[in-house]
């Protein structure tokens, strides 16, 4: 009976595994688009995307306005498309 019980446990473990790792991963221009639209919506003017990577499930993306001299980096989940964190300066 436990070992039934261990046996079942370890199908759905391995299932949920599985099927975790099967997100579809967003592509680099869907995350050029969030940050974008997430960066863009203050009024300031449109950025210009500086470089995309990837590392470590987040896509890295650093960007420049000339508008007012700003530059930032926002680190988004890849699976999720959600900001993990982000950077902006003024110089």
């Amino acid at each position: 009976m436990i070992v039934k019980k261990l046996l079942i446990g370890i199908f759905l473990l391995s299932n949920m595994i599985v099927a975790g790792g099967c997100a579809p991963r967003l592509s680099e221009e869907q995350v050029i688009k969030l940050v974008e639209s997430k960066v863009e919506k203050d009024g300031m003017g449109e950025i210009e995307i500086i470089s995309v990577t990837h590392q470590l499930g987040e896509y890295v993306v650093k960007w420049e306005r000339e508008s007012n001299c700003e530059s930032g980096t926002e680190y988004i989940d890849d699976r999720s498309g959600k900001l993990k964190h982000g950077m902006q300066s003024i110089c």
